[in-house]
């Protein structure tokens, strides 16, 4: 069970120490290539070392149970075939959660609307946690950042110090339209609203004013009022910057990988 966790730890456990050690040294140069390296700024880098991580954890574990027995001790030990899903679901927890978030990247997954085009419901994100470290997020910049307990994405707009206007479904800042080409208007039949018509508001220090892409299915800065007030969101709210985007299936998809701007 131990080699399904870490590898090599259980040869190590069993007295095969060169085995086992091996196993250590491949789990621990695929640990560098989470930190320092952070691979996983790459969507292809990040997909090969979770499938490694995969095949690793499997290869140690299997030899731990099988190598050196005899195929009388083998067949007993039927068990080996739940042994397998185990290792899988331990590296999907260990190298996702652990490993990734150590080494400064989440994984999240989008549920709503607010952000098409850019981002679709059921789209993964990778997440850097450390983008923002010795850097101030800026106006266009898509990031998610904590909200009344829950983590959202949106993209900033303005930020600290600007002043911000909504017109007639146009975004005015310190009295200049803002060129927008990611965002989308589908309830063209609405009433017109906050959503179209807001401010002028000014962004205080350490604030920034978010907005999401689809801009009339949105609940974002622009509400200041009733049930969903919002307001501008702190600075230190935001967790940090997508990077790519990927679906969780077996099938693929055509923008795998594709980086989030």
């Amino acid at each position: 069970m131990a080699s399904a966790v870490i590898p090599g730890l259980g040869d190590w456990i069993l007295g095969a120490r060169k085995r086992g050690g091996l196993f250590f040294a491949l789990f621990a140069t695929l640990l560098v290539c989470y930190w320092p390296l952070r691979l996983p700024r790459i969507f292809l880098p990040f997909f090969a070392m979770i499938l490694a991580g995969m095949l690793l954890n499997v290869a140690s574990a299997s030899c731990t149970f099988l190598c050196g027995r005899s195929d009388k001790d083998a067949a007993a030990n039927w068990w080996i075939l739940v042994l397998i899903p185990l290792a899988f679901f331990s590296v999907s927890i260990m190298e996702l959660q652990g490993v990734l978030h150590a080494s400064g990247f989440r994984v999240f997954a989008t549920a709503g609307q607010s952000m098409e085009p850019t981002l679709n419901p059921g789209d993964d994100i990778v997440v850097d946690t450390w983008y923002f470290q010795g850097r101030k997020p800026q106006a266009g910049e898509v990031v998610v950042f904590r909200h009344r307990g829950l983590y959202l994405v949106k993209r900033i707009v303005a930020t600290g110090g600007a002043t911000i206007e909504g017109v007639n479904d146009h975004v005015e800042i310190n009295n200049r339209t803002v060129a927008e080409p990611y965002i989308v208007h589908r309830d063209v039949d609405h009433p017109p609203d906050e959503r179209d018509n807001f401010g002028p508001f000014r962004i205080g220090d350490g604030e920034i004013f978010v907005m999401g892409d689809d801009r009339d299915y949105s609940l974002d800065s622009r509400i200041r009022s009733g049930e969903y007030d919002y307001g501008p969101v702190f600075v230190t709210d935001v967790v940090g910057k997508p990077l790519y985007r990927f679906k969780r299936s077996m099938s693929g998809s055509p923008y795998d990988g594709q980086p989030v701007r």
